[in-house]
This record gives C-alpha cells, structure tokens and sequence, in this order.
C-alpha cells in the first residue's frame, strides 16, 4: 500500500499488517483485533511523522516505510547533521507518540462516555502503544530509537566515529532485556530483543575493539 501524508511518501508492506495481526490474535474477537491493528497503524505511523517532520525542517527530504519489524523514516536526500540535530530527529518520534498520547488522555471523557463500550479499548490501547511502547523505544539499543541517541552521544563524547562501543552497549542492554523478558513469559519481546542482540553481536565481533577513551581529533556527524 502507498499513499502520500502532509507530502511525504508512505509504503506499508504487507507483512507489517500481517505481524501487527498476529499480535492481537489472543483477542479472539475480529472487532478487538482490528481496532488493535488499527492503533498500531495510526500509533507508528504518528511516530514515523514525528521523525519526517522534523528531518524536513532540516531541510531533509523523508519517505516513510512500514515494516515486519514497525516502521522507519529513510531520507531521500540525504546531508550533513550535527550531533544535536541527529539526538533531536530520533527523540522526535517518541516525542510524537508521547503528544498523542497526551492528547487521548486529555479526552478520556469522550472515550468514556461514548456509548460504544470498545471505545474504552481504544482508549487504552492508543495509551499503551504511544506511551509503553514509545519509552521502550528509548532503551539504548540499536536500531531502536534510544540507540541511535546512544550511539550519537558516544561519538560526541569520544570525539570519534567509533561504533564498537555502542553496539557493545546494544548487546548487552538486549541480552539483559531478553532474559528479563522471558521471565516474564512475553515470549514475543524476548524474541525481537534476542535478534538485537544477535545482529548487534555480529557487528561488535566484526569492528576493531578500541579503548573507551575520547580523541583529541574532532569528529564530524556521519549522514544519517
């Protein structure tokens, strides 16, 4: 599916439905899995917006893709950004899903007042995603947004583009969240923080380990 929001290009592929699905599938009920399917489409979409948005008034240009693994923002033409302004574009999407958010809290009366019953689901549901899931998003783990401002802040304060000690931090920040995932029994989060770990795993054992110490050469910001 492709279609154009506020300008930017959107492609949702097919298995991202097909993921967010599955997901929901403990519901049972075909109405309660399509207002969940529905929550997460809008929820990460808004998210992805919040990335674009800001990008765009950096003058980058976004295309938005929808995914098995949730959503990224791509930048058609791509430039030069400073540390601040790659913190601030990653931070940005959390911050959109923490706007909504703020937003369907503020109109709890209307979600619980609304005569149809499942408009409580949704309210809960739209709470849950852009909040639970937007502080999960900042967790210092790559590729996730919270690595991305981990790996930035490690390049400002190294004064180098050194990446094996913020996918060293990956790899273990996503073991530790793996194991404390499966003692909870939420077997799909051990899973998605299991393949951080792994893909941040083989590219720590692929880079040169270097000493956690900052450079006296300034460094310049990587595109993005």
């Amino acid at each position: 599916m492709r279609f154009r929001i506020f300008g930017i290009p959107v492609t949702v592929e097919p298995i991202f439905f097909l993921l967010v699905g599955f997901l929901g599938i403990r519901r049972e009920r075909l109405d309660l899995i399509a207002i969940w399917m529905a929550v997460v489409f809008v929820s990460i979409l808004v998210h992805e917006l919040g990335h674009a948005f800001a990008g765009r008034r950096l003058g980058l240009v976004p295309a938005i893709r929808l995914h098995g693994m949730g959503g990224h923002t791509e930048w058609v033409v791509p430039r030069r950004m400073s540390g601040a302004q790659r913190i601030g574009i990653s931070f940005a999407g959390p911050g959109a899903g923490f706007l909504l958010a703020g937003l369907v809290y503020t109109a709890e009366p209307l979600f619980s007042q609304a005569p149809d019953w499942r408009m409580q689901v949704v309210y809960m549901d739209l709470l849950w995603v852009n909040v639970g899931w937007g502080i999960l998003n900042l967790v210092p783990v790559l590729p996730m947004d919270g690595g991305h401002i981990m790996q930035t802040g490690l390049h400002a304060w190294l004064r180098r583009n050194d990446d094996y000690w913020p996918y060293m931090i990956s790899t273990v920040v996503s073991g530790l969240a793996a194991c404390l995932a499966i003692a909870l029994g939420r077997w799909w989060a051990a899973f998605l923080a299991a393949w951080f770990c792994y893909g941040s795993l083989r590219i720590v054992r692929a880079l040169p380990r270097t000493p956690l110490r900052r450079s006296k050469k300034a460094i310049q910001a990587p595109t993005r």
